[in-house]
């Protein structure tokens, strides 16, 4: 459709996540593309959007030199599908309701149809991603789930494996750190040791009224020597 539209340069940048396995942009009709940026299958983590580090970097830079070198003066148009590995592509979208833990008046009584209604205390956020593993021996199960709250002022957030056995903590200051840049989790300031209690609190009690507690392990998650903003009282 592009090129009979008029699109003589027709790049996808980033990672292609689309038609068989076989296939690549090239093969769809698309003129530019940076390979291996592949993969679909969400399991196929050594070539899901290219696999390393910093992808979305990478594809950033090659989709402005790619504009940079086009000519501003020509008459034909170009198409540039800028493809970033993040947010996560719809591929392993979560497919309604069913054993998520909300019912589906969830989004049609009252937390929506009445706006002058107050707000809830707080958000309650999860996901469950596919395990990432790594490859070689000993196979580590790296944190792919996570379980949040969001209050007006704080975000709390905890990243785990499906067996408990390594996690990760987030806390933001959202009146201060609108843009999260600085996690405050593990902090020793007593303040933030008491606020990360206090949400990890709330954390589990949401968890618990709503069914979305993990039920492969006792929570909560072990920390390991890697994890990040543990809170060590």
């Amino acid at each position: 459709m592009l090129e009979k539209a008029g699109y003589k340069t027709r790049a996808w940048l980033g990672k292609w996540h689309l038609g068989e396995i076989d296939t690549s942009p090239i093969e769809a009709g698309f003129t530019e593309w940076n390979a291996p940026d592949a993969g679909i299958t969400i399991g196929d983590y050594n070539n899901l959007g290219g696999g390393s580090v910093d992808n979305d970097g990478r594809y950033l830079a090659d989709m402005l030199k790619f504009i940079e070198k086009q000519d501003e003066n020509a008459e034909d148009p170009f198409c540039l599908v800028a493809s970033f590995v993040s947010p996560h592509d719809g591929f392993v979208a979560f497919r309604g309701l069913g054993g998520s833990g909300y019912a589906s008046s969830t989004l049609t009584e009252a937390i929506l149809n009445n706006p002058t209604l107050p707000g809830q205390e707080f958000v309650h956020f999860t996901y469950d991603d596919n395990p990432a593993v790594r490859s070689k021996e000993p196979l580590i199960l790296f944190p792919s789930i996570v379980r949040t709250i969001r209050t007006a002022e704080w975000k709390y957030s905890v990243y785990l494996n499906k067996d408990g056995t390594d996690a990760d903590w987030e806390l933001y200051d959202l009146t201060n750190d609108k843009y999260e840049d600085n996690n405050l989790a593990g902090n020793p300031d007593l303040n933030i040791v008491q606020k990360q209690a206090e949400l990890e609190e709330k954390l589990q009690d949401a968890m618990n009224k709503l069914g979305t507690m993990p039920k492969t392990f006792n929570w909560p998650p072990l920390a390991t020597p890697e994890s990040r903003g543990v809170n060590r009282t």
